[in-house]
């Protein structure tokens, strides 16, 4: 089984509940929603607020409805900075921490705390993996390979 991951021009925004109380709730609600086709949220390692990544700005507005008539609780999106988000992997962990560390503000973790690398556009995507080859770049999370790694 495989995920998608986000990959159009429009891949997602920040929530912000609209009440003090929906705050202290939110984060079980995400917990439930990273399980649904059609939205990850990933949480930036720099301290960032999460980010939902979803394919298409329809998704946000059903998302939105979603979330007001099952949870009633009503979000506020601030448009993402960045348009791609790919899950990085490599062979040599010395490798792959010494990429967090150099692209920290663009690192953030999925639902399973994988490591998803988070792109303003394509330039910047093809750029840092031409100077990055020992990590790998996938828009499709392998949840075979990840179990396997264990």
């Amino acid at each position: 089984m495989q995920r998608r991951a986000t990959t159009t021009r429009r891949p997602g925004a920040r929530p912000y509940p609209r009440h003090t109380h929906s705050r202290r709730i939110a984060p079980s609600i995400w917990a439930d929603l990273s399980f649904r086709q059609g939205q990850q949220v990933f949480r930036p390692t720099d301290g960032s607020p999460a980010l939902v990544g979803v394919v298409g700005q329809l998704r946000l507005d059903v998302l939105r409805a979603r979330l007001a008539n099952e949870y009633g609780l009503e979000i506020d999106w601030s448009t993402a900075e960045f348009q791609f988000a790919r899950w990085i992997a490599a062979d040599d962990r010395t490798m792959l921490d010494r990429f967090v560390t150099t692209y920290r503000s663009a690192i953030a973790e999925d639902f399973d705390g994988d490591l998803v690398f988070l792109v303003r556009n394509a330039f910047d995507l093809e750029y840092t993996g031409e100077k990055n080859t020992d990590i790998s770049f996938t828009d499709v999370k392998d949840i075979h390979r990840r179990k396997s790694d264990r």
